[in-house]
């Protein structure tokens, strides 16, 4: 089963409980708005997209339309448990 964490600048934080979730068995991938750099080496997939925190309707549907996109692109969305 797919597990996506999602979060902002402090997304980074999300890494243990990731790890533990992958340990478990689960494939689990991070999405977040900050530098790729404190992923490279912790053994867990991330996805960065883009997120301004001005208000500015553009940069929000950008924002919508990218997390859309994702979300939409995991294969085996359909067979997730609904919460």
């Amino acid at each position: 089963m797919k597990i996506v964490l999602m979060g902002g600048e402090d997304v980074h934080s999300r890494i243990d409980i990731a790890k533990r979730f992958i340990d478990m068995g689960f494939d689990v991938e991070i999405l977040g708005t900050e530098s790729e750099d404190r992923f490279i080496d912790s053994g867990v997939k991330y996805r960065r997209y883009n997120f301004n925190r001005e208000f500015g309707v553009l940069d929000d549907l950008k924002t919508i339309s990218s997390l859309r996109d994702i979300l939409k692109s995991y294969s085996r969305w359909d067979n997730c448990p609904r919460i």
